[in-house]
């Protein structure tokens, strides 16, 4: 397992909570910005993001970088704590700073705009809970 993040903060407290796997050698932790990341082609079966594309970027862009790191049939698995439908995001959402929130359709079409071959969306019911799964 490997972990990958902008923040030097993020890594240093990854480093320190995952030390043993760490010194192990059964994870790698890479400071990096996920538009541009220092993988070669085809590393991962799966790559997740867990609450964290609100920051990202030019999503089609973005997309395409992890489809390049995901092995042919591999999957992408976004998870975050809105469906870009909770009224309460207003109060945080701020696309002048680079911060959005994004519905399922609009995943799934920035996601097949990148290249992913499939998009299946789950939403837990009562809640505004989203995974998003796409398979290269």
């Amino acid at each position: 397992m490997d972990g990958l993040d902008y923040s030097e903060v993020s890594i240093s407290e990854s480093t320190k909570r995952n030390q043993n796997a760490v010194k192990e050698g059964r994870c790698t932790l890479i400071q990096a910005d996920v538009t541009d990341m220092p993988i070669e082609d085809e590393t991962y079966e799966l790559v997740s993001a867990f609450s964290t594309i609100f920051f990202w970027p030019d999503l089609i862009e973005t997309f395409k970088e992890v489809l390049r790191i995901v092995k042919p049939n591999g999957q992408f698995m976004i998870a975050q704590g809105t469906d870009g439908t909770n009224p309460e995001d207003k109060e945080w959402i701020n696309p002048d700073e680079g911060i959005n929130v994004y519905t399922g359709d609009e995943l799934e079409r920035y996601l097949l705009d990148a290249g992913f071959k499939s998009v299946e969306i789950f939403k837990k019911e009562g809640t505004y809970l989203l995974v998003v799964i796409a398979e290269k």
